[in-house]
């Protein structure tokens, strides 16, 4: 499975999409486009998890030396939320799809 954070983000909004049939379409698109700048930083997610990549180079970007933490935290932070609140509702509606079924 790969760890590209673009690819994993276009299935998971694509299965949103269905669930969800157009709700949140705003916050999602909002999400897609935070997701797409991270990707163009570290595409494979490894770069912020290891200092160099399996070939020994660098693995950020050559010219990244500051990050703004506060940022970052409430950016992704907004995300997980928001991602939290779409399992419960996705949650919410395969529990009564189930109890519909009789399950």
């Amino acid at each position: 499975m790969s760890h590209n954070i673009r690819d994993l983000w276009e299935e998971c909004h694509l299965l949103l999409e269905r669930v969800f049939s157009g709700q949140n379409s705003g916050e999602l698109q909002t999400v897609k486009e935070i997701i797409t700048q991270f990707s163009v930083i570290d595409p494979t997610s490894q770069g912020f998890r290891y200092p160099l990549d399996t070939k020994g180079k660098a693995s950020l970007p050559e010219g990244l030396d500051n990050i703004n933490l506060g940022h970052l935290t409430k950016t992704v932070g907004g995300i997980a939320d928001f991602l939290e609140n779409l399992q419960f509702g996705v949650s919410y509606r395969l529990s009564r799809k189930l109890e519909a079924q009789g399950m």
